[in-house]
């Protein structure tokens, strides 16, 4: 739950998406066109570049923030990196939706790529994956009703 101003609330969890420095705006318009995201807030400098900007799908809030070239460049240096700059990610993003079907083709011509497609497993659970435009996975499986 996010309170007053758009703050996250006491104890409340936030992960952070990295993104190549740049594409910022163009993960928050793909989060709220594919995965219906409100946007909460935008953090910028006094320049009014964009640093960082707060998003929310349910109850869940994530921030969308540009990786520092120099240290998407120098993997010395530390993280953190974006997909782009590793290869790869270390995280699956799992979310919970109506219908995943539905969510995976918005997804899809938004621009993410098909990494696994929608079936329904013996459980009875409707399951799929694609990876964004900035490479992050995303498991979408349908939400309890």
């Amino acid at each position: 739950m996010v309170a007053n101003g758009g703050r996250l609330a006491d104890r409340q969890i936030c992960v952070k998406l990295f993104v190549r420095h740049g594409d910022e705006d163009r993960a928050i318009a793909f989060y709220r066109e594919a995965l219906g995201a409100e946007l909460l807030q935008r953090h910028e400098w006094p320049s009014g570049i964009l640093t960082s900007a707060d998003l929310r799908i349910g109850e869940s809030v994530f921030r969308i923030a540009g990786a520092n070239p120099r240290r998407d460049a120098e993997p010395k240096l530390g993280g953190p990196r974006s997909p782009h700059a590793l290869g790869t990610t270390a995280v699956i993003l799992e979310l919970h939706v109506r219908d995943v079907d539905r969510v995976i083709g918005r997804a899809i011509g938004a621009g993410a790529s098909l990494r696994n497609a929608a079936e329904t497993l013996s459980t009875g659970d409707r399951v799929g994956a694609f990876i964004d435009p900035f490479g992050h996975i995303w498991a979408l499986f349908n939400a309890m009703e």
